[in-house]
């Protein structure tokens, strides 16, 4: 059967028209204003292990409960962690390093101790959120000096008695 002439150009055209058609549009409800304020906080990206630099030749050891009342002990390294148990070795003033402390934890210690521990308030033990960023740290920090570091006699003014 034969199509009329133009018939095929009207049914292309009404197929076009239809396909561009805007949609109808729905209700939407409306959101709340503490809902907008919510979504609009930006929250840091949150580590859950830090690497603790300690600048000291001896560890430290702390106790402290989480937010269900479990105590944890922690125990951060000072730079003469490899030398335990060790007869004798040769010490070497650095920053010690703790790997992967429970962010949680250490936060808690922060916020118990850090204005009023000298070690925290003299920055002689810092958090990084990874090993390359505390090594990094640790370089950039090599002259910073521990009062418990050992004493360079060949820099050393001493006066013979």
């Amino acid at each position: 059967m034969a199509r009329p002439k133009g018939s095929k150009n009207k049914a292309v055209s009404a197929a076009k028209t239809a396909k561009t058609a805007p949609a109808p549009v729905e209700e939407v409800a409306p959101v709340e204003e503490a809902k907008i304020e919510a979504a609009n906080v930006i929250t840091p990206h949150r580590v859950q292990t830090y690497t603790v630099m300690f600048r000291d030749p001896v560890g430290v050891r702390f106790r402290i409960k989480d937010k269900d009342g479990v105590e944890h002990q922690v125990e951060i390294n000072g730079y003469a962690h490899n030398l335990r148990g060790l007869d004798k070795g040769i010490l070497v003033p650095g920053w010690g390093m703790t790997h992967n402390v429970n962010a949680e934890i250490w936060d808690a210690i922060v916020e118990k101790y850090g204005r009023t521990l000298p070690i925290f308030t003299r920055g002689m033990i810092k958090a990084m959120p990874d090993v390359r960023s505390a090594e990094a740290e640790a370089e950039n920090l090599k002259d910073v000096k521990s009062t418990l570091d050992p004493v360079d006699i060949n820099k050393t003014h001493t006066d013979e008695v």
